[in-house]
């Protein structure tokens, strides 16, 4: 897929814009159902939050209320007259009804004379007793004068059992009770929450006092799952609130349904989802107008790049645009129109340069080398006898004879060779006062390399670095590192002018105008493989110098042209300088 695309520019512009086009929706399709589902839950959770503290409000209000009632019938004389005399009159049913008219609506409030019932807000009379036993009065008689909150326990199979709230008065046998039931919180709690959520009231042993609500059957788990030691909300489902009522000891779970419901998390889905289809039927049929548009010159210029790249000159692209690539196109057709006027004749004039310079350069190299050989051989033809002349003039026969020749490469082989008896005739000179070392891998003597590349990089150690030395020492090394041939020559002599160095380093060696060897061979590299390569040399710590040249690894698979008699000159002449001595051939 991905190298589908990427085999046309237009396939790739309508790929990206598309995407381009496409992320940002879905971005903000995501980013819209995110913020929308936060904002829900915050604003789900600040109104529940204030909802429960309500609902505990009015809660804490009513016991305030009812406590207070309290109160005011424990001090009531009337009252407790009434108590003291262990039968009611008039004025103790007056106090009850009075006192008790904010509450009675949903509260039922009791009087009892010891254990016996007094009076009551209840219509109709009743008997009814309050044993000392029971867990309420138990708990009365051991605070007296305060408020006791209690649950009843009848026997009765109920799902909620009652709440009594009362307080044993002080210095008389008497006792204020209010009776709290389901329908007594019912009637409190009227319009404070939405039948959807569930409110449960539990006292500090975690018993429940009231339940209400869609989910109240859920409720119970929450006392399961706290006396098991599970997370609170195991197996509950929704959000749940909890908040203390007021000094009652009694606590409010407000449980509410999830904020999103599925039905509403479908339906925001599928909103959202129809944006996106639509969104992206609209991305492809702009990116698809615009790729067209964009690339259409493009592929115009193209198959012009293509007609060009298969030698059609005459080529030339015409566009009805305003634009940049207006300006590319003709800045294409003035390009093919002076590669057409100049490209032959600069092909031509590169050519002929370099093959000029090459020769000239080799030229130089040779009339160089043999000015220097001819001193050696005048000096030992003053000191020595005919066999070391005959030995030298050998030697310079067989140099001159391949410097001469018709190819312009050899092998690093052959090149060597040359490189020998060179330095045979220099030990000569020298009276042996250094010595010539090669390292070179034999899967390296093939290696092709430009003639006369390393006589003159020796000859230079030789002369300057070596000159006036007693026992020095050249080394030749040649490595091969990945596609480039790396040859070095090291001496151990007095190093070389600081300013050769410096010009090496800058590949300015042009501008000193000594050393004609090495200008010419780094000149040599440079004109045959690029900038890149060339001579590079450096002073060492131990002493002497290396000179290293740097160049494409070539091999030479055929016969090198060198080693032909036609390039050779005539094999039999040479045999006969070997023999009678000369070393001149017949060359």
């Amino acid at each position: 897929m991905r190298r589908w695309i990427g085999q046309s520019f237009r396939r790739e512009l309508f790929f990206w814009s598309l995407l381009i086009s496409l992320l940002p929706i879905l971005l903000s399709d995501i980013l819209i159902y995110q913020l929308f589902q936060r904002r829900v839950e915050r604003d789900y959770r600040i109104r529940n939050q204030q909802e429960a503290k309500q609902i505990a409000g009015k809660l804490e209000a009513g016991f305030r209320e009812i406590s207070e009632m309290i109160a005011r019938l424990s001090e009531s004389d009337g009252l407790r007259s009434g108590i003291l005399s262990g039968s009611p009159g008039a004025e103790s049913y007056h106090v009850l009804y009075e006192e008790s008219r904010k509450v009675r609506d949903f509260a039922l409030v009791e009087v009892y004379s010891g254990e016996r019932l007094l009076c009551s807000t209840e219509s109709g009379t009743r008997e009814g007793r309050l044993p000392s036993y029971f867990g309420f009065m138990r708990e009365a008689l051991e605070k007296p004068g305060s408020p006791v909150f209690c649950l009843s326990y009848t026997g009765v199979p109920r799902k909620i059992t009652e709440l009594l709230i009362g307080e044993k008065m002080e210095d008389i046998p008497g006792t204020v009770l209010v009776r709290l039931n389901d329908e007594s919180f019912s009637k409190l709690l009227l319009g404070s929450y939405g039948r959807e959520n569930s409110i449960l009231i539990v006292n500090p042993a975690w018993e429940p006092v009231y339940m209400d609500g869609e989910k109240a059957a859920e409720l119970p788990l929450l006392r399961e799952n706290l006396l098991a030691g599970r997370e609170l909300m195991r197996d509950v489902t929704g959000r749940l609130y909890r908040e203390e009522i007021g000094e009652s000891g009694l606590k409010l779970f407000y449980l509410t349904r999830p904020p999103l419901s599925g039905e509403i998390r479908r339906t925001m889905g599928w909103i959202l989802l129809w944006i996106a289809l639509f969104s992206a039927l609209l991305s492809v049929l702009a990116s698809r107008f615009f790729s067209g548009y964009m690339a259409s010159p493009l592929a115009r210029l193209s198959a012009a790049m293509r007609r060009l790249r298969h030698g059609d000159l005459s080529v030339q692209i015409r566009l009805e645009r305003e634009d940049e690539f207006r300006e590319l196109s003709e800045g294409f057709n003035r390009t093919v129109r002076k590669l057409s006027d100049y490209l032959s004749e600069r092909l031509a004039q590169q050519k002929k340069l370099n093959e000029t310079e090459i020769a000239m350069m080799q030229a130089q190299l040779n009339p160089h080398f043999l000015y220097n050989t001819l001193d050696s051989i005048k000096w030992l033809a003053k000191r020595e006898g005919a066999e070391e002349i005959a030995l030298l003039s050998g030697n310079l026969s067989r140099i001159l004879r391949k410097s001469i020749s018709a190819p312009r490469f050899y092998r690093l082989s052959e090149e060597l060779e040359l490189l020998e008896e060179y330095c045979e005739i220099q030990e000569l000179r020298f009276e042996g006062s250094f010595s010539f070392e090669v390292e070179v891998p034999e899967e390296l003597m093939r290696a092709r390399i430009p003639k006369l590349l390393l006589q003159p990089i020796v000859e230079n150690a030789v002369i300057h670095g070596l000159d006036g030395a007693k026992d020095g020492m050249i080394l030749l090394r040649a490595v091969r590192e990945g596609e480039e041939l790396s040859i070095s020559v090291q001496d151990d002599g007095k190093g070389m002018d600081p300013r050769i160095l410096q010009l090496i380093e800058r590949r300015e060696l042009q501008r000193f105008t000594g050393h004609l060897g090495l200008l010419n061979v780094d000149r040599m590299l440079r004109l045959h493989y690029g900038e890149r390569y060339g001579i590079f040399a450096k002073e060492l710590p131990e002493g002497g110098s290396l000179v290293t040249l740097l160049l494409p690894y070539q091999e030479e698979r055929e016969e090198s042209a060198a080693s032909m008699p036609e390039a050779r000159g005539n094999p039999e002449g040479e045999e006969r300088g070997e023999k009678d001595g000369s070393g001149l051939g017949s060359g």
